[in-house]
Formats: C-alpha cells, structure tokens, sequence
C-alpha cells in the first residue's frame, strides 16, 4: 500500500519522474512498477555500456586478487658479449636499467650473468666471464651498488614488499605494467 503525500517536494519529483515514463503511461502509476519500469527502459538502452562497465570491474577485480606468480624468484639481467669492446671505441652503452625494481615473495633474487669476455663487478663482487652471480634479498628497502656494467658506475636495487591481495596488489601490477611499458618505448627509439 502506498502513502500519498500532499507536500509540494513530493508532487515535483513525481511530475520530474512522469516525464520519463513512456508515451501514453498514466502519471498516477504506483511507484514500484514506474521505478521497474525505469529500469528496464536503462537496461534496454544502455545494455552495451552496462555489459562494458561490468567486464572491466570484474577485471579489476581479478588483477587486485590473482595471486602473483612466476616460474622463479629470480629477475635476471645478462651483460651482452662485447660490451667491453664497444665501450673502449667510445660507445656509451647502457646495458642494464639503472635501477631494478624486485619485490618480497614474487621476485626477489637479482642474477647478473657476465657474458661478455671481461670481468665486471656489482658492489665487492667480481663476476668472471661466463658466470653468474645470485644476490638474494629478504627486506623492503633501496640499495646502492657500485657496478662496472653501468656507465655511471652505480645500480640501485628497489626491493618492494611483497603485494598483498587488493588494492597494494592492484598498484602494483599497473605499476610494473607501466614500467614495463616505458622500457619497451625507450628501447624502441
């Protein structure tokens, strides 16, 4: 059973809302069937954008709870063979990013492999042509390197905690995506 309402306020909101009614629809309707009515006209006009905006919430969704996974914990970088070489004819060669980003639980091992016919270092290390050198990181933080491979001679390292289910997770898959995205394009060029 519906209440009628004399009040003025009342009377304009149901005079805004008969002009949506369809064409030859009582103005006197119950207000349960206009509202049903009102929905389904929407759905039936604006099922695309409905169907669009349902898709990528339930892609949000996913991102922010699909657990992250890779087959190894490593992230590895490779010093090319000649490096060395095109450095000495004055090449400015920038083989590896300056500064790596690795995070808790997902990837959080950095392997530099020296390829190249010359020895390189990374921090006290001296990595030998031919061999790789594993560096394993278990706390949140930045760190400073000194790194023969760079031509700046420093490498920072980014360790992240590892992206917890939500919104941390979320940012942090865009994050890298962006990353990503930004090396392809200055690689590209």
């Amino acid at each position: 059973m519906l209440l009628r309402c004399s009040n003025s306020c009342c009377q304009q909101l149901s005079a805004f809302f008969g002009k949506f009614a369809p064409p030859g629809a009582s103005s006197q309707r119950s207000q349960p069937t206009f509202f049903r009515d009102f929905l389904v006209n929407c759905v039936r006009r604006h099922w695309l954008l409905m169907l669009l905006l349902s898709l990528i919430s339930t892609a949000i969704v996913l991102v922010a709870f699909i657990p992250v996974q890779y087959d190894s914990k490593e992230e590895v970088f490779e010093i090319p063979a000649g490096t060395w070489a095109r450095r000495m004819t004055g090449e400015k060669v920038e083989i590896l990013p300056q500064a790596v980003y690795l995070a808790l639980g997902v990837r959080n091992v950095l392997v530099l492999r020296n390829l190249d016919t010359v020895p390189q270092m990374f921090g006290p290390t001296l990595i030998m042509p031919q061999q790789s050198f594993s560096l394993p990181f278990d706390l949140a933080s930045e760190y400073e390197f000194a790194c023969t491979a760079h031509l700046n001679g420093q490498m920072k390292v980014i360790v992240n905690s590892e992206p917890t289910p939500g919104w941390q997770r979320l940012i942090w898959r865009l994050t890298k995506l962006t990353r990503n995205l930004k090396v392809k394009r200055t690689t590209i060029a």
